[in-house]
């Protein structure tokens, strides 16, 4: 599903700026108007199940995880992030780690585990992202 911006909706970017300040408003414009909190509440709806469990990845899941709590309330689960990623979620562990180190696999047995302890009409939310 894709969400078309209107252009009256993004902001003026001076084309008199030196190249160098364009460039870094147009990357800083293109961040922000993908930022989980700006884009995934309108494709959320409502909580899907008593239980929600969350498991996921990558740098931006953690601020996925903290929109779907924003938008759903406490969730469970857990995501795994680089150094310096962590958000305030209120029921999803976030855990930092290097890439592929001991603390990265002790986490995903962890996930594993709560995926193989869910009840059956438990909602399951996956949040991957790449960098």
């Amino acid at each position: 599903m894709t969400s078309h911006v209107p252009p009256s909706s993004l902001p003026m970017i001076p084309i008199a700026a030196a190249p160098e300040q364009m460039l870094r408003r147009v990357f800083s414009v293109a961040v922000d108007a993908c930022d989980p909190l700006r884009r995934m509440p309108e494709h959320l709806g409502s909580r899907p199940a008593e239980q929600v469990i969350v498991i996921g990845g990558g740098l931006a899941a953690t601020r996925m995880a903290e929109t779907l709590e924003q938008q759903w309330g406490p969730c469970e689960g857990l995501v795994i992030t680089g150094h310096g990623h962590a958000r305030a979620c209120r029921g999803v562990e976030i855990v930092e780690t290097d890439d592929l180190d001991q603390t990265a696999a002790g986490a995903t047995a962890r996930m594993v585990a709560l995926l193989a302890n869910a009840a059956p009409q438990a909602a399951v939310v996956a949040l991957i992202s790449g960098g």
